[in-house]
């Protein structure tokens, strides 16, 4: 009866058909939001369909035998179709920006990645030995001639101009995706090898698949230990376990991460903003500007369309700090906060500032927020009870500043504080001419700027955070003084404009224990170091691995659960009892920009100098590459000893042990 329903099930759903089938119906679901139930069940059905054409190509690989898979011409065409689809949704969609062409991007590339495997696996059954051997060869001396090329041009040079640096990328691509290509060919060589043990002792394979895991293991540990990042020992074993999945024989690594790309794709359900907090005539609300630390990202759910790869991508949350404010102590909320939005992005630019970028609306905006506020007062008659702003650290580079840190050595360098710290000046300049405007359009309304919180704990005198925290002693410092600068800056600005200043949202997260490497908030900071959360959209943004880690270096529901803390506080000794008119100080109506002439713009303000930004960028690609040159090599300790130790388990397995039944 079993060995009925098992030869069935075999019939039935081996055939890539239904592979195919159901990896389709795995992403559709994924596409539609966070339904789980029938998620599960669509990656159940994947699983399942992915582990029964992996049992058949290493029952039939394992036997020597044509492992059915479907023939050359028809993978070439899929190839070929894959590719078309590629381009046309590259030029044709991203470059014109056609969101119809743009539909065929996504499913070309997983067309020509299914493709590719496919052949791959056909040419390690049909290919003569030497031609294995040759392509193989080729294939790894592409890999290593020009990532190695690519690597050292980027460590020299950092961000090379034009047609330099998109050609050192292609080099790039086409040497990472020789590596797979160099492991598979070779692989096959290397399992005829143990196969036919020529002068190998069976010891001397048992040793050798004993040994490889050991030191491959013994590498990544090191690895870890010189980088001081834990995570990369994880890292190293999902390595381990693709280049197992390689020398295979099968597709189990290509089923792999297309079930990883579907699974990225799901995002909760966004929800609409409680009519509770809906604006109506004569209600007092809280007004809520500024950036994304405001707005809410890094949380787990947003309000309707604010979370749209291509489109409006404001990230306006309902566990945000503001929103929870609004429903306790004021009638409605007006919530315009945006992700990434700076100084431009709010302004409506009624007085004219000199040396003052002009102001724009962001992605799927109406209008700067400025804009939309006086255009919804006008339309719904609601009363502003309170103004809130957290904004600057856009202007200030800060995600720029978050990228260099992040990778290996120290941002605390000079060249750092020459591009950021010590071109505040800027940030300070742009604020003051937004909070005088801010204060035009609400001279009868209180105006509170807040600080930007201190999100890592690290002890007076220590010299490096936690180890779960990828980075050093000196980013730390780095971030720390930053931060204080740039919240100095916010304060300074707020009181040259008569706006109130809540400094106690900088020590939100201390005082609640929440920072990253707080020893009191155990494994769940109120700060997202690395947040793996997709869009919403359509494929090519949701499946996109570019759009995954929008959450990181911002507060989650406890970091806003914090943030509120303070703004209760604040609330409670001063907020409440804030009366009258809210004049500009003396001296400040009209007021001109202050002409700078700093060594690098940081604001974006079209003055004729150097980007600070572009630097930095330069600086952190250039300390990527350096870091990747000698970790290249390294890689190769795990890598080697795995594919080793794989290569000889499946020649041992291939001549000592019968092959399971078809």
């Amino acid at each position: 009866m079993y060995q009925r329903a098992q030869g069935y099930l075999e019939a039935a759903l081996v055939p890539q058909t239904f592979y195919f089938v159901a990896l389709v119906t795995l992403f559709i679901v994924c596409r539609q939001g966070q339904q789980w139930p029938l998620v599960i069940v669509a990656l159940v059905a994947y699983v399942v369909t992915a582990t029964l054409v992996v049992r058949r190509q290493y029952v039939t690989w394992l036997s020597e035998n044509d492992p059915k898979t479907s023939s050359y011409r028809v993978l070439w065409i899929v190839f070929g179709c894959g590719v078309a689809c590629v381009l046309i949704g590259f030029v044709g969609g991203w470059a014109s920006g056609s969101r119809i062409l743009g539909w065929f991007l996504f499913p070309g590339v997983i067309a020509t990645y299914l493709a590719a495997g496919g052949l791959l696996t056909r040419a390690r059954t049909e290919e003569k030995p030497s031609t294995q051997w040759t392509i193989g060869l080729r294939a790894a001396a592409a890999c290593a001639g020009l990532t190695l090329a690519a690597l050292v041009l980027f460590a020299a040079v950092g961000s090379p101009p034009g047609w330099l640096a998109l050609l050192a990328l292609l080099g790039l691509a086409v040497g990472l995706i020789s590596a797979p290509i160099a492991l598979a060919l070779l692989a096959e060589r290397a399992i005829d090898h143990f196969h036919e043990q020529r002068g190998t002792s069976p010891r001397t394979v048992l040793a050798v698949i004993l040994v490889g895991p050991v030191v491959a293991l013994a590498a990544a540990t090191g690895i870890s230990m010189r980088y001081g990042a834990p995570g990369v020992i994880l890292a190293f074993v999902v390595l381990a376990g693709f280049v197992f999945a390689i020398v295979s024989g099968t597709l189990a690594d290509v089923f792999a991460v297309l079930g990883i790309i579907a699974l990225m794709g799901v995002t909760p359900q966004q929800e609409p903003l409680p009519d509770a907090l809906q604006p109506g005539q004569g209600q007092r609300v809280l007004v809520a500007f500024g950036d994304s630390y405001m707005s809410g990202e890094g949380a787990d759910t947003y309000f309707e369309g604010t979370d749209v790869g291509g489109g409006n991508q404001c990230r306006r949350a309902p566990t945000a700090w503001a929103v929870q404010a609004a429903q306790r102590y004021f009638d409605g909320l007006v919530f315009l906060a945006c992700s990434g939005a700076r100084t431009y992005n709010v302004r409506h630019d009624e007085l004219g500032v000199a040396e003052t970028p002009e102001p724009r609306e962001q992605s799927g905006e109406p209008g700067t927020q400025l804009d939309q506020y006086v255009e919804r007062e006008d339309d719904d008659g609601f009363v502003p009870g309170l103004v809130v702003i957290t904004l600057g650290g856009n202007d200030a580079g800060f995600s720029t500043i978050g990228k260099a840190c992040a990778v290996p050595g120290s941002c605390d360098t000079e060249d750092m504080h020459d591009w950021f710290t010590d071109e505040l000046p800027q940030v300070q300049r742009e604020l003051t001419s937004t909070f005088v405007e801010v204060r035009e359009t609400f001279p009868d309304t209180p105006v509170v700027a807040t600080a930007y919180p201190d999100p890592i704990y690290m002890e007076q005198g220590e010299t490096e955070p936690c180890d779960d925290l990828a980075l050093s002693g000196g980013d730390v410092r780095f971030i720390k003084d930053f931060l204080n600068q740039l919240n100095r800056a916010v304060h300074a600005a707020a009181t040259a404009t008569g706006i109130a200043f809540i400094g106690q949202t900088g020590q939100a997260f201390a005082r609640a224990g929440v920072q990253l490497c707080d020893p009191t908030g155990g494994s769940r900071p109120g700060v997202n170091f690395v947040g793996l959360r997709s869009v919403s959209g359509l494929a090519d943004q949701r499946f996109n691995p570019m759009n995954w880690i929008h959450n990181s270096f911002h507060p989650n529901d406890r970091g806003h659960a914090a943030l509120l803390r303070a703004f209760d506080t604040w609330w409670a000794q001063t907020g409440s009892k804030m009366t009258g008119d809210f004049p500009l100080p003396e001296g400040m109506e009209g007021m001109e920009g202050v002409a700078l002439k700093p060594q690098c713009d940081l604001v974006g303000d079209g003055l004729d100098v150097p980007k600070c930004r572009s630097n930095a960028d330069d600086w952190t690609v250039q300390q990527l590459a350096r870091a990747a040159l000698p970790l290249a090599f390294l890689v190769l300790l795990v890598v080697v000893p795995v594919w080793l130790a794989s290569a000889a388990m499946f020649g041992w397995r291939r001549r000592n042990e019968a092959p399971l039944s078809d």
